[in-house]
């Protein structure tokens, strides 16, 4: 790689002996440039963004735990690695919807730069390009900036990769303690999609040291016996006890708050009692295979360069398969048959395709950047790429027009042929064109066959980057609260943000901005309503009108007509909230699919609204005269 040098000091007359020089390899100034954008993308703007049910319901764990006079009852996390990551958080800077999500955003720019680690396994290029698809992979960032408890397990299936490729390269006991530590709290700390990536990743690990030897190890003639010899070795030189005793107490400490918080041993129970049910029950408005649909509607590009390479290697070509390479095949096969048999996966499962399927394309980095062997000049593979970056940007731009035109079609008039966009399918049809015919142009010009693929292949990946950049912002920021976007499905409204803020405009009336204004709650569990008034202290929950009475301010789960005119004692107003809305795809036609997968938008827009508040403000507190 090439080196930056950076001079300290500025006198030109000191000699070349006593300046100091630092060197920087341009390898780690694209690494910081990676963590950059990780926290640019998956940090910013988290408070903006209202919290989903799941998300709110983990929060408010943490959030009763850490402020004693919080209102409500304290429940069991579902997460306990994520419940300890948020207490800290909320214990350091308060609550908020910027908060409970900051440490696994931070989590997620620890998986960007996590490949880093693997650099002696994979090289520099390949771990750079590793780094490249998470960071742009729209699956990591809708993950880490809704506070999925995944996130911090595919962190720690990496971590656990690379501490356990240490001890096998060096039987120190450090790297199987940390290894097994790793394990762990990926197992037993993060939530049952955890449980069973760290059971899939043990599986491919052992399934690969089995298949193979060393990637130096050229005489496969005793492959395998040898291989299975020296498995049987390092199971005997791992320190069981020691590492055991060490998972186990930081297992202990960081569950309980280091024995603060005893339900967290519960917690732990609970990740491995639903990790078993999730396979005999599934529940009631989950779909069927959700993690392999999200899997390939929002990663279409990394299935196709994944299964490409999968080819390539099973071909024998050189470079010979790595040890890393087979892990990626098993451990995508695994995954992929763990998302169609667990009943409970939801959209965040993904991961259990994305970090694979990431790692299997990676492999690529050995080809684009490989020399080229012949005279063909270096340049003529970056011109071809720019150039089928443009025919795939012109694609794309000529396929969503398309698309809009399709979902538009009334085939009821005898004249529907006419309202299909030609020009748009007219300008697919020359990139085709254009894409086949440049394809042998360029490998007849310069004589060598490698280099259109390798430019069509580096074109592939910067469009998949820069696509999957937008596709999880829009899912994640700016279409936070679209029911039609395929991952929300149950999408929070930003009208649950403004109820926030209708609760804050009453407390400035009544109690002089401090959040002790007495409210009365009907919130039937919901945790959106019970994170609206999460550090009232004088919040009350009720369990109906009966024992409302005149309460002040009233906040109500409205499940039906009743609740728009209730029977309350005294004069009212009131205003509703809708705090979620969900479409369902009974409402997708099939001639909308191309307009909905490249756009998130569908003709019918029709949205269910399972959650809606209303809030009743007695008349005189209202106009400000109560005090």
């Amino acid at each position: 790689m090439q080196e930056l040098q950076l001079v300290r000091g500025s006198d030109a007359r000191q000699t070349a002996d006593t300046t100091a020089v630092w060197t920087l390899p341009w390898e780690w100034v694209v690494y910081v440039a990676l963590a950059g954008l990780a926290l640019l993308l998956f940090s910013s703007e988290l408070h903006l963004v209202p919290l989903s049910a799941d998300e709110a319901r983990q929060a408010l764990t943490a959030w009763r735990f850490v402020d004693a006079t919080a209102p409500g009852v304290d429940a069991v996390p579902a997460s306990p690695l994520l419940f300890f990551a948020q207490s800290t958080t909320f214990a350091l800077f308060g609550g908020g919807e910027g908060y409970a999500r900051i440490a696994t955003a931070l989590a997620g720019a620890a998986l960007v730069l996590a490949p880093a680690l693997l650099r002696g396994s994979l090289g520099a290029s390949r771990a750079l390009l590793l780094s490249a698809l998470l960071a742009c992979s729209p699956v990591v960032i809708v993950a880490a900036r809704t506070s999925a408890p995944m996130i911090w397990a595919a962190l720690l299936a990496l971590l656990t990769l690379w501490a356990g490729g240490r001890f096998w390269a060096t039987r120190a006991r450090g790297w199987a303690i940390a290894a097994l530590v790793f394990l762990a709290l990926l197992m037993f700390m993060t939530e049952p999609g955890g449980t069973l990536l760290g059971l899939t990743l043990l599986v491919a690990v052992v399934m690969s040291r089995l298949s193979g030897g060393d990637d130096e190890q050229d005489d496969a003639d005793d492959e395998a016996s040898e291989m299975s010899a020296r498995l049987a070795q390092a199971l005997r030189e791992f320190p069981w006890g020691l590492a055991f005793a060490a998972a186990a107490l930081v297992v202990i400490a960081l569950s309980t708050l280091f024995l603060t918080h005893p339900p967290g041993l519960t917690a732990v129970g609970n990740v491995l009692l639903n990790t078993v049910s999730g396979f005999a029950q599934r529940g009631s408005d989950t779909l069927s295979f959700f993690p392999m649909l999200i899997s390939i509607f929002y990663e279409p590009w990394l299935w196709i360069l994944a299964i490409g390479v999968a080819y390539w290697v099973s071909r024998g070509n050189n470079p010979a398969p790595t040890f890393l390479d087979r892990v990626a095949i098993i451990w995508l096969a695994l995954n992929a048959v763990i998302s169609l048999l667990f009943l409970e996966a939801e959209a965040e499962h993904a991961l259990w395709l994305t970090l694979p399927l990431a790692l299997l394309s990676s492999r690529l980095a050995l080809v684009i950047f490989a020399p080229i062997r012949d005279e063909t000049p270096a340049w003529a593979q970056w011109l071809v790429a720019v150039l089928a970056l443009g025919l795939l940007a012109m694609g794309s731009l000529a396929f969503q027009g398309a698309a809009r035109s399709i979902a538009r079609i009334d085939f009821s008039n005898p004249a529907w042929a006419q309202q299909v966009d030609v020009l748009g399918l007219v300008i697919l049809l020359i990139v085709l064109a254009f894409a086949v015919v440049g394809y042998f142009l360029v490998r007849s010009f310069w004589e060598n066959r490698s280099v259109p693929l390798r430019a069509g292949t580096a074109a592939l990946l910067t469009f998949a980057a820069f696509t999957g950049i937008g596709a999880g912002w829009r899912t994640a920021v700016t279409e936070a609260d679209n029911p039609v976007d395929f991952w929300q499905r149950s999408a929070p409204s930003r009208e649950g943000l403004l109820l926030r803020e209708s609760l804050m405009d009453l407390a400035e009336r009544t109690s002089r901005g401090f959040t002790e204004m007495p409210i009365t709650v009907i919130s039937a569990g919901d945790p959106l309503i019970e994170w609206a008034v999460r550090d009232f202290s004088a919040a009350r929950f009720v369990s109906g009108y009966d024992e409302v009475g005149s309460a002040p301010v009233l906040l109500v789960l409205a499940n039906s007509d009743f609740d728009r005119s209730p029977p309350l004692e005294g004069n009212y107003v009131g205003q509703d909230f809708v705090l979620s809305r969900r479409w369902t795809l009974d409402n997708l036609r099939p001639v909308d699919v191309p307009q909905w997968w490249s756009q998130h938008r569908a003709l019918n827009t029709f949205a269910a609204v399972p959650n809606q508040a209303i809030l009743w403000v007695r008349t005189d507190v209202y106009a400000g005269v109560a005090r």
